[in-house]
């Protein structure tokens, strides 16, 4: 072989193996596919609130609003139910990033202000997306294998994330059962607070959201020491205040 030749397959073999620097075209088309997808989440967001999983049809509600495609549709999702996990996958994520940090303990914190803390955090972020609020509870009950298999992940991984932050932050036993317990009822307790608060007129909601927040503060540090205390010593009798007004409203002049 000449030494021409070895020297144009030697500047081949180079070029095959440096990599094509990406076509204005190609760089065009992701920015482009990021604001579609982002459209898609947004508006996907606002119709799954309204009319459910099953409710939403997909052209009507969704892509004729966004201005998108079936085409560029399918491109990003395989199909509806995949957006709608999508959007609360994102905005959980959201969720438990900011309550992760409101629940980080410092010098000088007491329990009580974490737990304010992170009811606030909580609130602020119920605010911000009533609408995946209200499709977690819309779709807590649907029969859907996807949404019910992500639900029951994402219900066990924030389990988890709350029993290991009460451990942290009261310096329990992690073998202790009661501090999973306590995490399942908050996350409970939490959930019921929140449906009732977007359920009320707006008019209403500032006020309700205080007393929601200083009753779950409360609930939260008083409640929790509770369960791990042994029966007997919660089995104590009632005191008893006597009844200083009419037990009959008939006596009060009410019929």
């Amino acid at each position: 072989m000449s030494k021409r030749s070895t020297s144009l397959n030697a500047a081949r073999n180079k070029a095959a193996r440096t990599p094509r620097p990406e076509s204005a075209k190609a760089r065009s088309r992701r920015p482009s596919a990021e604001a579609t997808r982002k459209r898609l989440l947004e508006t996907g967001r606002k119709a799954f609130a309204r009319r459910g999983l099953t409710g939403t049809n997909l052209k009507q509600d969704i892509l004729e609003p966004a201005g998108v495609a079936v085409g560029s549709f399918y491109h990003q999702f395989p199909n509806k139910t995949d957006l709608l996990l999508a959007i609360l996958e994102e905005d959980l994520h959201d969720l438990q990033t900011v309550l992760q940090r409101a629940q980080e303990p410092r010098a000088g914190r007491s329990l009580f202000d974490i737990a304010r803390a992170s009811y606030t955090a909580t609130f602020d972020l119920v605010e911000r997306h009533p609408d995946t609020m209200r499709i977690l509870f819309r779709e807590s009950a649907v029969d859907d294998p996807q949404v019910q298999s992500f639900a029951r992940r994402e219900h066990k991984r924030w389990i988890k994330i709350l029993t290991h932050n009460f451990q942290r932050l009261t310096a329990t036993d992690p073998q202790a059962p009661h501090i999973e317990l306590a995490a399942e009822l908050i996350s409970v307790l939490t959930n019921g607070a929140i449906a009732h608060y977007l359920g009320l007129p707006e008019q209403e909601r500032v006020a309700a959201r205080e007393r929601l927040i200083d009753g779950l503060v409360r609930l939260t540090v008083g409640g929790v020491p509770a369960l791990g205390v042994d029966e007997a010593a919660l089995a104590h009798p009632l005191s008893l205040i006597p009844s200083h007004g009419p037990a009959d409203p008939k006596e009060d002049g009410q019929t």
